[in-house]
């Protein structure tokens, strides 16, 4: 085991990121995401990825302390504490530390709700992340329980987003006189009398 005090000269925090495993089909590659229904939960699973600043150095080994809360409005409840003993390859740059926490059964633990996962080694935290839960339903190819897509649209702008009456719709771009591609979607929102989180990723995919 390492001191406290050169837990960073161990290693240098990347990512802390969140997923469900759909099944009976899992991807190889996790989809991490920061907003979730409770329909889909069986058990969130948090990926703690770090720097191995040992690398082809030598091995080593510690132990990391993986902490949920659920934040309330009169502060922050824990909710979970995993110790996570790891033992850290010469040969590997990038390390993940996967942990879980649920029950077998879809929306039987986690409810709507604002949280945040923590990743500390004894007093000292090295990263966290916030995370959301909603209760609307699943959403599928055949149905959306959150909103009603309308349409989605290209524009042509400089880094600071232009206000919607000067906006330039267009399919095709020319290479020497494009800035920034801006995409615009515009849905109808089901429940406009509740605020929501969402999460939307817009993919750029370049053919050439």
């Amino acid at each position: 085991m390492i001191e406290s005090d050169n837990i960073l000269d161990m290693l240098k925090p990347k990512d802390l990121l969140f997923y469900v495993k759909k099944k009976p089909v899992d991807t190889p590659t996790p989809k991490y995401r920061l907003v979730f229904d409770e329909n889909d939960i069986d058990y969130l699973y948090v990926d703690f990825i770090f720097y191995n600043k040992y690398f082809d150095e030598k091995d080593w080994e510690t132990k990391l302390t993986f902490k949920a809360f659920e934040n309330l409005d009169n502060g922050k409840k824990e909710i979970a504490s995993i110790d996570s003993y790891i033992d850290v390859p010469i040969d590997q740059n990038l390390i993940t530390v996967t942990e879980s926490w649920g029950t077998d059964e879809v929306n039987g633990y986690w409810d709507i709700g604002n949280y945040t996962w923590e990743v500390w080694h004894e007093d000292k935290l090295l990263i966290s992340n916030d995370f959301y839960i909603e209760s609307m339903g699943s959403v599928t190819k055949d149905e959306n329980p959150y909103f009603n897509f309308l349409s989605l649209k290209l524009f042509e702008a400089p880094s600071t987003i232009p206000p919607v009456d000067q906006r330039k719709y267009l399919s095709r771009f020319m290479y020497n006189a494009t800035r920034y591609i801006w995409a615009e979607l515009q849905i109808e929102n089901k429940h406009p009398d509740q605020l929501w989180m969402g999460e939307f990723v817009f993919n750029f995919y370049n053919d050439i």
